[in-house]
């Protein structure tokens, strides 16, 4: 007897079913193809930008690119602040510099937006004075609002990367931000404030014993387990300084964020490493939350603005202490800082 062909009424209808199914998770299977694609370009952008950061240390006796902006150590009385009214500047002689201290990697991997000649192209700078690092593009001094002083953000911005100490080495302005990044900006990424990033009085990341005379790392070799430690994080969005961790056992028992986590990429982030290497980091703490509810803050420990809430094991601000720190509660005291049990560091 002959075998029966073609399909049969319940055949149809598993195609039909699956066909259905198909077309109603069609758009979410493409978004996340999509996401993924663009995840894997913003490591790959932050893996040409740390091969130039390492390639600028070997040109330049081991010291490394600043990871701040310019504008950032010259408005914000930093430490060494400077005298940016002159090209390079130069450390000043204020009262709090005492003695004054040599900054030792101006100007920085990406500069800040500034006064220059918008007639010309980004990359030629401005014919007057190239390196006013006092004056945002339209010539105002002494503003941190500089998202309303802007001439042309795209083009401002890519002025900046083209006076930053990584042009030399990454000529495409394309890699210098994220494809998810916010739109019309074209830096999304910012350094770590561990390696060569701003530092105030007191020490932010609380590496070693004593403030004053131990700002962030500056020399390679003085990195210690490079593979760990935090280069660059994707922002999504244009900051004008380093991103940042007040690393004590205070901040750490109390769950405090110094600065917003960066959200990105279905509720992780991409990072690179001194040792060059890249990684997508999922959020399993409470970085999502911080990030969304705005619990963040430099002077307020613990944050009390309404839903925000503070805890002894937080993961996620763990991961980033050590990344940017090199430690979690930071390594100057003996023993090292411990959470709570039942809560570990791993």
């Amino acid at each position: 007897m002959n075998a029966r062909k073609g399909f049969t009424k319940i055949d149809v209808l598993v195609i039909a079913i699956c066909l259905v199914v198909l077309a109603v998770n069609f758009p979410v299977i493409s978004a996340g193809g999509k996401t993924h694609a663009k995840t894997d370009v913003c490591r790959a952008n932050l893996m040409q930008l740390t091969a130039a950061w390492s390639l600028y240390a070997d040109e330049n006796n081991d010291k490394i690119p600043g990871t701040y902006t310019s504008k950032c150590v010259c408005l914000m009385g930093v430490y060494p602040s400077m005298n940016c009214t002159v090209n390079p500047p130069v450390p000043s002689t204020a009262i709090n510099d005492n003695p004054p201290i040599k900054h030792h990697s101006f100007p920085s991997w990406v500069e800040q937006p500034h006064q220059w000649d918008s007639t010309t192209d980004p990359a030629l700078g401005s014919k007057s004075n190239p390196h006013r690092y006092d004056c945002l593009p339209d010539g105002i001094q002494n503003s941190w609002d500089f998202e309303s002083h802007y001439r042309n953000k795209e083009r401002d911005d890519k002025h900046a990367i083209a006076c930053g100490t990584l042009w030399k080495y990454v000529r495409d302005y394309k890699i210098y931000r994220c494809p998810a990044g916010d739109k019309g900006i074209a830096v999304t990424y910012v350094g770590s404030d561990g390696l060569n990033g701003i530092h105030y009085t007191g020490g932010v990341c609380n590496e070693f014993p004593g403030a004053w005379n131990t700002p962030s790392i500056y020399i390679r070799s003085q990195i210690r387990r490079p593979a760990e430690r935090i280069a660059f994080l994707d922002y999504g969005k244009r900051i004008g300084c380093s991103w940042n961790v007040i690393n004590t056992q205070v901040t750490m028992t109390q769950g405090c964020w110094s600065s917003t986590p960066p959200v990105r990429h279905n509720n992780g982030a991409t990072f690179s490493f001194a040792d060059g290497h890249t990684e997508y980091h999922k959020w399993t703490g409470r970085a999502v939350e911080v990030n969304k509810k705005g619990c963040a803050a430099w002077n307020v420990c613990p944050m009390t603005a309404p839903g925000c809430t503070t805890s002894n094991c937080d993961k996620d601000l763990f991961y980033m202490a050590k990344g940017i720190c090199g430690s979690v509660g930071g390594m100057s005291q003996n023993p090292p800082w411990q959470p709570t049990p039942p809560c570990t560091l791993e």
